[in-house]
């Protein structure tokens, strides 16, 4: 089995008073990934995020930009060949 971590480009971010830190990902283990926000009641703003197969996998971003490149960036890697 192919192993291939990614790191997000932002190590924590603060929501909610609360301190989130974006763990490395094994993106051959990775079905699909998308871009969505991270939502919180009771507000239901929420903050820019990418998830990874499900929504207990996520990065969080404080601005969409941020958020915007590394999906871009995972997006282009080609994985195992």
């Amino acid at each position: 089995m192919c192993v291939y971590f990614v790191k997000c480009s932002v190590e924590t971010v603060k929501y909610r008073n609360y301190d989130y830190s974006n763990n490395p990902i094994n993106l051959a283990l990775c079905r699909f990934i998308t871009k969505k926000q991270y939502k919180c009641y009771p507000d239901n703003i929420g903050i820019p995020a990418i998830y990874f197969d499900d929504d207990n996998l996520h990065w969080l971003y404080q601005d969409v930009k941020q958020r915007d490149k590394d999906f871009d960036m995972l997006t282009n890697i080609k994985i195992g060949g």
